[in-house]
């Protein structure tokens, strides 16, 4: 189990590099933390963080968190707004108001950011990488344009136990397994504008 865990990373550090090697030094990037929250009450998921490092081409994160559903299929969905003054109630507060969650805002999307299994604790270490305009898996709608200036949610979904002849499409695409499986968004880490 470790050594697919740290060939999961370095696949996820190598997919990486060439978003920096784009970069001639001019541009920096910049980490940031948040804590996950539960969307049923917006209250703090006990020792549960998530980073992200914005550049010039593009985002990476990673996502600790726990608290779930052992053994479940979850995914975690990059959405965002590349202009938060585009947001109901301006930069700070994107997807606070249901009328941000449309993909009429202009300038907002959402992508499939990554997926996985549950640990039999009912962990999740996950990252994902997130270059402009290329999302990197099932495009909900939308672009990543500005990722230094945009608004930022990534939202855990789960999708039930896994089902072994639909487990593909449980990890990788928003309704995956939800016709026989509860789905539902769980969990967000928010990383506002600066």
């Amino acid at each position: 189990m470790r050594r697919g865990l740290r060939f999961g990373l370095a696949l996820l550090v190598a997919g990486w590099i060439p978003v920096f090697a784009g970069d001639s030094g001019r541009g920096r990037s910049r980490t940031e933390t948040s804590p996950v929250f539960w969307l049923s009450d917006f209250s703090q998921v006990r020792h549960a963080t998530a980073e992200m490092n914005r550049h010039k081409m593009g985002i990476f994160w990673l996502m600790k968190t726990r608290e779930l559903t052992p053994g479940d299929a979850i995914t975690v969905w990059f959405c965002g707004w590349n202009d938060p003054t585009e947001c109901v109630n301006g930069p700070g507060t994107c997807g606070s108001d249901p009328a941000d969650l449309e993909d009429t805002v202009p300038g907002s999307f959402c992508w499939w950011g990554n997926g996985g299994i549950v640990s039999n604790q009912g962990e999740v270490v996950i990252g994902g990488v997130a270059r402009v305009n290329q999302p990197p898996g099932e495009k909900l709608f939308g672009e990543l344009t500005r990722p230094r200036k945009a608004e930022i949610n990534l939202v855990v979904k789960t999708h039930g136990a896994p089902i072994p002849d639909q487990l593909l499409e449980q990890i990788t695409t928003f309704d995956g397994g939800c016709a026989v499986n509860q789905c539902e968004e769980l969990q967000i880490a928010v990383f506002t504008a600066h």
